[in-house]
Parts: structure tokens; C-alpha cells; sequence
């Protein structure tokens, strides 16, 4: 009974991983860069998600995960946006996964750029 359990367990694992299924959530890893000279709010969500907001120093990065639907390259992944400490909008810029993978998984904010 035992080995029956064990043959398919290892049956699954081995069918899972040749069709490409994976377990568990996919994402990118990301890395935030503050490419302005002053702190800046980063919403990976956009503002809509407020919750999520990291503050970065200028000059400063930070490591996140972006939640991903699938890894087709051009499925859209995050709006990202980013105010200054006033509260000003200074950034926007839309990705997809082949996006991301351009620019290796780094998102620097620079003032003035709106790609949305």
C-alpha cells in the first residue's frame, strides 16, 4: 500500500514537472531602483493598491515579487507608479513579462517617465 502511495506520488511529481505545471504562485522577482534625487513612494500595483507601497530613498533599491498570471511574453503584468514625497505623480510605466525580462527584472523609477 505503502509503495503504491510512493509510485504515485512520485508519478505525479514527475507528470507535473513534464508539462510544465508548476506549483505554487509564479512572479518576478523584481528589483525597484529610486533613480531621483529625492524619496519617492513606489506603488507596484499602481495607487489603486496603497497597501502595497515601498518607500525608497534616492539612490536606494529594493527586492519584491510581482505576482504573474502565465509566462507568455506579451501578457501584461503591472502598471507600477511612483509619487514623490509630495505626493506627485512622477512615474508610470506598464510592463509585460517580455518587458521585464529586458530589463532584467529592474524597475527604476525616473521622474518625468510615463510609459502607461
Amino acid at each position: 500500500m505503502i509503495r503504491r502511495l510512493m509510485v504515485f506520488v512520485i508519478a505525479a511529481a514527475l507528470t507535473t514537472t513534464a508539462c510544465g505545471i508548476h506549483l505554487g504562485d509564479l512572479s518576478h522577482r523584481i528589483i525597484y531602483e529610486n533613480a531621483t534625487d529625492g524619496p519617492v513612494g513606489v506603488f507596484p500595483y499602481g495607487r489603486d493598491y496603497p497597501d502595497m507601497k515601498l518607500v525608497l530613498q534616492p539612490g536606494a533599491t529594493q527586492k519584491g515579487d510581482l505576482l504573474i498570471r502565465d509566462e507568455k511574453p506579451d501578457t501584461w503584468v503591472a502598471t507600477i507608479e511612483a509619487v514623490d514625497q509630495s505626493g506627485a505623480f512622477i512615474f508610470c510605466r506598464r510592463y509585460t513579462n517580455a518587458d521585464l525580462k529586458e530589463t532584467a527584472d529592474r524597475v527604476i523609477v525616473k521622474k518625468g517617465e510615463f510609459r502607461c
